[in-house]
């Protein structure tokens, strides 16, 4: 459509001024890639980010998405990972992701609640003794269509290639798994979504309700998340999410390690976007559940950027070879504060310090835990 075209639609009244206007340009911006992969070991690299920005009241931030990055380190590790989301497509939004890992060394201390993280054994001479290496790729594809305001549904596919070796010497991984172990995951569900919140990126207010199925290679999985933000008065939020998840079947060894939410994947237990008084990885299972709950606090501004103080607690279990079931038995627990600097819709970072069973952990992300 023409320029001209639309000047004389919109004088008729056949298109809104604020259609009428022509889309906002894509920006880009080229960043440095630095991530830091199991076992300490950091990768360096370059990336690449490209958005469309949005209006300045709208829920998203921009219109749409792209982030292509990678890096290597030391001994041949690196990591390679890619998004694009439409998250703004009027009915629909889409949503592209796809990471590749190699010469990984996560943490495993074995499946289910019980297992134990003894920080002696990596002193006394086996620092490989709760890790392994992993080469892993993997991807989704999500389409979502909205049937209202604010509830949609959205289809997604996606795989999972993991190659899982044991290290060098006496390792859990090698006394529960062998030399070696290989997967290939193909996935295939829906989600229904609710969803109320004022932004997506930093909710201020609102609620976010998921409930989904997802069927692979010799099982199924059910999850549900609940997410809701309080505003008490303007400078304070309470925030409280509540995450199931259920598998039946034989599901393969890397599909305990995480669930595939709406747009994203959450760790089961373990990690800054789930249980920050525990390292990524730390707890995994056929079946988990974990709430969180943060007070967040505004302080004021440092160079015109909002400082906000965060104080949390998480809860939660994972339960392997016993049903599924709300309990408080064996719960794991955990508790900490945080200090986030931030944009006007895009958290710029934050650090927490939580302790928890396994002692005082320090961590670091950018956007919010939820």
């Amino acid at each position: 459509m023409t320029r001209l075209s639309v000047a004389i639609l919109t004088t008729l009244g056949i298109v809104p001024a604020a259609a009428a206007q022509a889309p906002a340009r894509w920006k880009h911006r080229v960043l440095p890639y630095v991530t830091v992969l199991g076992g300490h070991r950091p990768a360096i690299g370059a990336a690449v980010r490209a958005w469309r920005p949005e209006d300045s009241s709208a829920r998203v931030p921009s219109a749409g998405e792209l982030f292509l990055g990678g890096g290597i380190g030391l001994r041949g590790v690196g990591r390679a990972e890619g998004r694009f989301r439409l998250p703004a497509a009027g009915r629909y939004r889409l949503a592209v992701t796809g990471r590749g890992s190699w010469k990984d060394r996560p943490l495993f201390t074995g499946v289910g609640n019980a297992t134990v993280f003894d920080r002696s054994f990596e002193k006394g001479g086996r620092p490989d003794f709760y890790r392994v290496s992993l080469d892993r790729m993997n991807g989704r594809v999500e389409a979502t269509r909205w049937l209202g305001r604010r509830f949609g549904v959205a289809a997604n596919v996606g795989f999972d290639r993991a190659t899982f070796t044991a290290l060098p010497g006496t390792t859990v991984f090698g006394d529960h798994y062998g030399p070696r172990l290989e997967e290939r995951d193909l996935t295939a569900g829906f989600t229904l979504i609710f969803d109320r919140r004022d932004f997506e990126r930093m909710a201020g207010r609102g609620v976010l309700i998921e409930a989904g199925v997802v069927a692979g290679r010799g099982y199924g999985r059910l999850f549900g998340v609940a997410q809701g933000y309080l505003p008490l008065g303007g400078r304070t939020t309470i925030a409280i999410r509540a995450v199931g998840t259920g598998m039946s079947g034989t599901p393969p060894l890397v599909a305990r390690f995480q669930i595939p939410v709406w747009e994203g994947n959450l760790p089961i237990l373990g990690g800054k976007e789930s249980f920050r008084g525990f390292s990524t990885g730390r707890f995994s299972g056929a079946a988990a559940f974990f709430v969180n709950q943060e007070v967040r606090q505004d302080l004021g501004r440092v160079r015109g950027r909002p400082i906000a103080a965060i104080g949390f607690f998480d809860a939660g279990r994972v339960f392997e070879g016993e049903p599924f079931r709300l309990t408080t038995r064996g719960i794991q627990t955990g508790a900490g504060a945080g200090l986030a600097m931030r944009g006007n819709r895009a958290q710029a970072g934050a650090a927490f310090a939580a302790v928890g069973p396994d002692g005082i952990r320090v961590s670091a992300m950018s956007g919010w835990a939820f």
